[in-house]
């Protein structure tokens, strides 16, 4: 069976990958100033571990729920996300 697509649903998919690569993308600056500082070893790869758990477990109930368009416009909002974070790396 065909799902349909809507505007609704495809800016759903695009600002929930939005949403959760701004998550991924801070943390990833939170862990390498744990990194760079010399803090916890143990808080730096717990961390590391809880970022990918987060991005692998989102992303596979994306694809089971919405299916490859819904993972590929999710994936989109992630990269976009991508981008804006290392455009403000590289102001700072």
């Amino acid at each position: 069976m065909m799902a349909t697509v809507t505007l609704t649903s495809i800016v759903a998919w695009l600002t929930l990958g939005f949403l959760l690569g701004i998550l991924y993308f801070g943390t990833l600056r939170w862990n390498v100033r744990l990194l760079a500082q010399g803090r916890s070893m143990a808080l730096a790869l717990s961390l590391q571990l809880a970022r990918f758990a987060m991005l692998t477990t989102v992303l596979g109930i994306v694809a089971v729920h919405g299916g490859g368009l819904a993972l590929l416009l999710g994936t989109l909002g992630i990269l976009t996300a991508r981008a804006i974070a290392i455009h403000l790396m590289r102001s700072e």
